[in-house]
Order: C-alpha cells, then structure tokens, then sequence
C-alpha cells in the first residue's frame, strides 16, 4: 500500500552566471526561522552574489512565506524550504524543496524559470510520493569492503524520503537522532525501526556535552534515550555527542559508545549534491563512517547518486552496529 506521506514543491531556476562567478562557485547560505504557536518557518537558500539571481531567490522565498501566511490563518501548519544546487559548464540549477503543512494539506507546484528572461517557461504540479518502505533482505560479506552511512540532527520531512533511498538500494545506516526532533515526529522514528534501520542518540536538544555539568550531561543523553524507548520499545545502543565533541568528563559519565565519523561531506555547508556525492566516493576507503545529515534535500539526492556508484566498486552500505559486528571494531 502506498502512503502519502508528503509533498513537496521544487523550483528550478536554470540561470547563466559570468565565468568568474561559476569558477568560484560563489555561495552564501541564507537561513530564516519563526516559530510561534500556530507555525513553524524554517528556510534556508542561497545567494550568488548576483543581483538579478538574488533578487529572483529573494522574491520566491518571500512570496512562499507570505502565501503561507495567508494560508495559515489561525490554523496550524508547518512551512519548510530548502534547496540542492548544482552547476554545470556555464549553467546553475537550483531545485528549492518546499514542504507547505496546513491540516496536513501540501500544496505543490513547479515552476522552471528563464535566467535570460525571467519569464515562466514551464509550471507543472508535483506529487511526491513517500513509499510503504519494505526492507530488502541484506545479505552482508564480511570480506567485501564496508561503509557506514550516518546521519545527524533528524528527523523531518527529508528523513522519510532517505529511508526510501535506503530500501530501494539495500542499504542500512545509522540516523541519529535529536529527542526534541523525535518527540514531535514518532511516526517517522517508527519507520527507520520498522525498516530495520538504526537509531542512535545525538542528544535531546544538541547542546554542546563538554561545557555542561554532570547532570545536564546525562539529561540531554538520558532524556533522548526515554523518549526513543517510548516510541519503540527499545534503547539506542551508540551516542553521537553534538558537534563530534569529546572530552575526559563526558567519558566517565557516560557509558554508551561515542560514535564520531572519518569522512565529513560538510552537507550542511554545501547544499550541492554532486559535491556531497563527489567528498563520499572520492575518499571512502573500507570501515569508514561517513557523516551526514537527513534534513537536507541536497543530501538525500547525494545519497541517492552515491549509492550505486559505491554498489559498483563492491561497497557495502551499512549500520554503524553492522561496521562495528563484520570489522571486528567493537
């Protein structure tokens, strides 16, 4: 059965920038958050140092937060934007992923705009389909060369179409979790234990652990472990300390395995699946763990390129409990 989890909006914008501008690959990341008691605002997009490309990102961003608005009214909804950008040769492409939630109606459309005109050339409803997710039976060689996916800071939206992208390759991969983030979306912790893929435990609110005292440590720790327990009837085995931080105070308090990472994709920074997908296969070695983060659109797209082409090379994709079992890391 096939659920309709969400929908999501993109906009391309296909522009033509100077040569100066695209060798240097000019960005700067714009980021807007308005949380009140009827909604919540979260975007994030780019600027290029280009006025007319600026003015364009600007005016959609705000026309998207004025609709809402609009829509809104005293009801109660979400509004989250973010963006995967790539350029090729003298062409950017900018896909803006917008997930509009008012009494979970989504509203979704396309529109492909003209760099040289600025004209509307194509505009077109989309329909994003979450999938029911099975899990494909896995079977792992532990002589074959393995890597563990991970990913921090989740779940949202996003998260659900990683999990689809995970099934669909026969992957697995270790999301780790925020318990602010999971208490507000347990149906979506129900789907990454449902697909047998893992959950960790990157604290309640990602203060950062080595600046806190001993009970505000293990608040943040424990309080994430509860309410994980409370979704799924099971405890987190590995702990991600916020900002990949460790110091000689949390290894004494705390008693889980603090996972920290080999190769860092910067997802966060780069909004550029290529590149994402590019840092991963260009590096990854066997028993490495890579750091990523589910809420980014860009990533989700990153993983979904990277995947096959590390399929290809005879990589298995696989939890941190999987790396940690096959390698012998434990």
């Amino acid at each position: 059965m096939i659920i309709v989890k969400q929908k999501f909006l993109i906009l391309v914008l296909v522009v033509f920038l100077t040569v100066l501008v695209l060798k240097n690959d000019i960005v700067e990341k714009k980021e807007i958050f308005i949380n009140n008691d009827n909604y919540t605002i979260n975007v994030a997009y780019p600027f290029f140092n280009d006025k007319i490309l600026d003015e364009k990102i600007s005016n959609y961003i705000l026309d998207s937060i004025n609709i809402f608005k609009y829509e809104i009214n005293d009801k109660i909804g979400d509004l989250s934007i973010d963006y995967d950008y790539n350029i090729r040769g003298e062409d950017i492409t900018i896909n803006f992923y917008k997930y509009s939630k008012v009494d979970n109606i989504v509203s979704n459309i396309v529109k492909v705009y003209n760099y040289e005109n600025g004209s509307i050339i194509n505009e077109e409803n989309i329909v994003s389909v979450n999938k029911a997710s099975k899990t494909k039976q896995r079977i792992i060689d532990p002589n074959k060369p393995m890597v563990a996916f991970t990913f921090d800071d989740g779940p949202n939206y996003n998260t659900l179409k990683m999990i689809d992208v995970l099934v669909e390759n026969g992957a697995s991969a270790t999301f780790f979790v925020l318990g602010n983030r999971a208490e507000k979306e347990p149906s979506i912790i129900h789907k990454i234990y449902e697909n047998n893929l893992e959950i960790g435990n990157h604290t309640y609110s990602h203060k950062q652990l080595n600046i806190l005292k001993d009970t505000a440590i293990l608040e943040e720790v424990n309080k994430t472990q509860e309410i994980i327990f409370s979704i799924i009837g099971d405890y987190p085995t590995y702990l991600r300390p916020s900002y990949g931080i460790i110091n000689n105070k949390m290894k004494k308090i705390i008693t889980m395995p603090m996972i920290l990472w080999n190769i860092d994709t910067l997802d966060w920074k780069y909004h550029n699946s290529t590149k994402i997908s590019n840092k991963i296969y260009n590096n990854v070695k066997d028993g490495d763990i890579v750091l990523m983060h589910d809420i980014y659109s860009a990533t989700v797209n990153a993983v979904a390129d990277v995947i096959p082409k590390l399929k290809s090379k005879g990589f298995q994709i696989v939890s941190i409990s999987e790396l940690y079992y096959y390698k012998n890391n434990n």
